[in-house]
């Protein structure tokens, strides 16, 4: 991880939407890929991210963080998208 990413943002983990299944995934701060779940697949995208959003939202982390995190997750902890405040300006963060 590198200094240009704001870290202390980050919970050490959160839920995730793996985009191909719709299954809710483990994302943990600053490991690359993710963890499965015992939770079924969700019927549709949108289905998953509401089930997803309710979860963290339960443990008071916000659409930003997660959608940070899962990019942190997926193409490294030092890009831009990682950090939850650039993250909230991403243009798929309503989809």
């Amino acid at each position: 991880m590198t200094k240009n990413v704001n870290y202390d943002k980050l919970p050490d983990m959160c839920w995730g939407v793996l985009a191909a299944t719709n299954e809710i995934i483990i994302v943990k701060k600053g490991e690359k890929g993710y963890y499965k779940t015992d939770y079924p697949a969700a019927k549709s995208r949108e289905a998953a991210e509401e089930w997803c959003d309710e979860l963290n939202d339960r443990m008071g982390i916000a659409k930003n963080v997660r959608k940070a995190m899962e990019s942190g997750s997926m193409f490294g902890w030092d890009i831009p998208a990682a950090d939850p405040e650039n993250a909230i300006n991403l243009r798929y963060l309503n989809k």
